[in-house]
């Protein structure tokens, strides 16, 4: 039996969970006379279940009359993010007790890429012939 091999393309719909867990810190901040102060620090934390969309192609070719052998490749993308991360530090060695705040910013794209090798049993359907007597 002589190989048969497809190409193919697919395209649909992604979903999966993601991610992103931000620590930012600032330090070196000095008071009047030089000396460090405390740092502050901030985190941000997002998780969701986000959807978007996958393509992609490959080839499969039949190794005997049920079997076949795939290659697949898959780009998706889930979309991104933004998160900001806030902090604030209160100092009250300074006069009026200093407040220092601001702001780190982190974004992220959740998309990646998929590369499969697989292998297929195809079913056979054979139905019984209709047969009409009148």
């Amino acid at each position: 039996m002589t190989p048969a091999i497809g190409a193919f393309a697919t395209a649909g719909l992604a979903y999966g969970q993601v991610g992103l867990n931000t620590t930012s810190t600032v330090g070196g901040i000095l008071n009047a006379n030089g000396a460090p102060l405390a740092a502050a620090y901030g985190t941000t934390n997002y998780s969701g279940t986000r959807a978007g969309w996958t393509a992609g192609g490959g080839l499969e070719a039949f190794v005997s009359s049920n079997w076949s052998a795939k290659v697949e490749y898959l780009y998706y993308d889930l979309g991104g993010t933004v998160g900001y991360t806030p902090f604030v530090a209160s100092f009250s060695d300074l006069p009026g007790g200093l407040l220092a705040y601001g702001a780190s910013k982190s974004s992220t794209s959740f998309n990646g890429h998929i590369a499969r090798l697989g292998v297929n049993y195809h079913l056979t359907y054979n139905p019984a012939p209709i047969v009409a007597k009148y």
